[in-house]
């Protein structure tokens, strides 16, 4: 069972996607809150799995504490629920996992969830991620090959009859 994490400065929009979450079946426990600086403190000492935030808020943007959020936990999966289409695309440039439109019919929030299931299972419809190869590090002239999982890009060229399978560093 998931654990889950609503935060929307609307009272009802908030309520209503709650009673949808704890209709769905998916979820343990379901965390509402109306002000983004309790849903941060909150994160900071608990495991969420799914936050499902509004953009629009008076102190802070959704997509601001999205950034935030995933500071405290890379892991966490984010859903933008909001009223406004033109952020769609700041929201998928964040990696959220949706993007609904407010009001959330049950349906739509079945499709989010089993996108969510999908991800969480590596079954169909999760993205498809290849492994990261291993990293070779030279550094001072002493060649180290740790095991950095997701490392996130390629730095410098490998030099000639590196090994294909290692991305390469150069550090001196």
């Amino acid at each position: 069972m998931w654990t889950a994490m609503i935060v929307d400065d609307e009272v009802l929009s908030a309520k209503r996607l709650y009673r949808l979450i704890q209709k769905s079946g998916k979820f343990g426990c379901c965390h509402s809150f109306l002000h983004p600086d309790k849903a941060r403190g909150f994160m900071r000492s608990n495991a969420i799995v799914v936050v499902f935030l509004d953009i629009s808020m008076p102190e802070t943007n959704g997509l601001m504490l999205s950034k935030q959020l995933r500071e405290l936990n890379p892991a966490v999966d984010v859903v933008f629920v909001t009223g406004h289409e033109d952020y769609a695309v700041d929201a998928f440039d964040e990696a959220a996992l949706d993007y609904l439109m407010k009001p959330v019919s049950a349906e739509r929030l079945a499709r989010t969830l089993g996108r969510l299931a999908a991800k969480r299972q590596g079954g169909p419809g999760a993205p498809k991620v290849p492994a990261a190869p291993a990293l070779e590090v030279r550094l001072f002239g002493v060649r180290r090959r740790p095991s950095i999982a997701g490392w996130p890009r390629t730095v410098g060229v490998p030099p000639p009859g590196a090994d294909a399978g290692f991305r390469h560093v150069v550090i001196d």
